[in-house]
């Protein structure tokens, strides 16, 4: 379980000196595993240094799989910070079992024009090389920055 945290640590340390002139955000939500369904937990953070291009790292804790990413974001379109629409694509581990993890999909953030206070949901794909696909659908609170 340590090397996929240090990976995820290693890419947030990456986008640290670019966070002065960047936007992003930091999400805390439930998660929901469509097959079969299952609810559980997500955190995520997104930072986009200067410009539409940006990383974003995830963990998801469901019913069975643990799941730690790193992803390669493209923002399709923004009214920074009230509306933020992004892909992103991927890879990670599930920790609960050894298996290599692609995964990709659809984020949005919208501002509540509550000072950095968003919501933030996400669809995503997740593709265990060893056994599975897992299809995952967040929604929680965002701090935007």
């Amino acid at each position: 379980m340590r090397r996929p945290l240090r990976g995820v640590a290693a890419l947030l340390l990456w986008a640290l000196p670019a966070a002065a002139d960047s936007h992003g955000d930091a999400v805390i939500a439930g998660a929901l595993r469509f097959d079969p369904l299952h609810a559980g937990a997500a955190a995520s953070t997104t930072v986009y240094p200067d410009g539409l291009w940006g990383i974003r790292a995830d963990v998801l804790v469901l019913a069975g799989p643990v799941l730690v990413e790193g992803s390669l974001v493209r923002g399709l379109g923004a009214t920074w910070h009230h509306l933020v629409l992004a892909v992103h694509a991927g890879a990670g581990a599930d920790t609960s079992r050894p298996a290599f993890v692609i995964s990709g999909g659809v984020a949005v953030d919208l501002g509540l024009r509550l000072g950095p206070l968003g919501v933030a949901a996400d669809l995503t794909v997740h593709v265990a090389v060893t056994h599975e696909t897992i299809v995952t659908g967040t929604i929680g609170l965002a701090a935007l920055f």
